[in-house]
């Protein structure tokens, strides 16, 4: 029975084997089963090159070179909130090679950009992220004890109007708060109540209501 599909190296390795014995290639065939036009094809080969295993092939071509998924990476961190559609456009235009959408969001995937809603944080400014970074450094020591001694309490303006709608960005996993990967969100705007409220480590305090401003010391009796 004639074996048409294409040899391992140890069955290549078997036919140069009996070659070397000075078996024909009439014999090798009814020996090993192979078509006489395949031991023709591996005994010229060895003859020529003398490689007994099958040259390793390039397959089909990336549609992308690395060049390519650099530039891409570059336009997603300054267009993190667009579509793929809006993504790909951009890419068209900046490098002329028409690629399908399809081919932007494989290769987004495998560099590990996923498409994931933004997260919210209140905005907090560059000088007062690095007050809070200080002032936890300087208590990381703290015991229980000390932390049960502290109140934490705040105020905060609940506005009537504020768009809650889910805002999606491109982001690595690594990139979950990243200051350009989150939805910044204000302490006022639209119209509505000021309340505080404070809690410890035994329990939390009363909501209070506030009219007027908040200063540095108020009378929320």
């Amino acid at each position: 029975m004639v074996k048409k599909a294409e040899l391992t190296d140890f069955e290549r390795g078997k036919v140069i084997g009996f070659h070397e014995a000075g078996d024909s290639e009439r014999t090798i065939s009814k020996k090993t089963g192979y078509g006489k036009t395949t031991i023709h094809n591996i005994i010229v080969k060895y003859h020529e090159t003398g490689a007994v295993t099958v040259a390793s092939r390039s397959g089909r071509p990336k549609k992308l070179t690395e060049r390519d998924k650099r530039h891409l990476k570059a336009i997603i961190n300054k267009n993190r909130r667009e579509p793929e559609e809006k993504i790909r456009k951009i890419f068209i235009e900046s490098t002329g090679k028409d690629v399908s959408r399809r081919t932007i969001q494989r290769t987004l995937y495998k560099m590990g950009y996923n498409s994931c809603t933004a997260l919210r944080k209140p905005c907090v400014s560059e000088h007062n992220r690095k007050m809070r970074l200080n002032w936890a450094r300087e208590r990381r020591s703290w015991t229980i004890d000390n932390w049960k001694k502290i109140v934490w309490s705040d105020e905060s303006r609940f506005t009537m109007f504020q768009n809650d709608g889910k805002i999606r960005v491109w982001r690595l996993q690594k990139e979950k708060y990243d200051i350009n990967c989150l939805i910044l969100t204000m302490k006022h705007g639209g119209g509505g109540i000021m309340m505080w409220r404070c809690f410890s480590w035994f329990g939390l305090g009363p909501l209070v209501r506030i009219d007027g401003r908040v200063r540095g010391v108020t009378d929320i009796t």
